[in-house]
């Protein structure tokens, strides 16, 4: 997470690091809502990666997560509280 007084921004990165080609999608929730990228195939040794630019009067909670829905499940990074 980075910011100024306005806004913030957040990015989810995820790297396949071997298995079979998978179909991801990249989201991120706050307090504001979901925001998901379009859907992406990831193969061994590629990076996927998303960045959102939210106006901070919108999220007042100052917080968010990172989701990567995938062929094989939904994992959640931690929520990461950034005011």
């Amino acid at each position: 997470m980075d910011g100024n007084p306005t806004k913030w921004y957040g990015t989810t990165q995820y790297e396949k690091t071997g298995g079979n080609s998978v179909n991801i999608t990249l989201e991120m929730y706050t307090s504001n809502g979901l925001y998901r990228d379009s859907t992406k195939s990831i193969s061994k040794g590629q990076k996927k990666g998303k960045t959102w630019v939210v106006a901070r009067s919108s999220d007042p909670s100052c917080s968010a997560k990172g989701i990567m829905v995938a062929d094989t499940g939904t994992y959640e990074t931690p929520t990461v509280h950034f005011c």
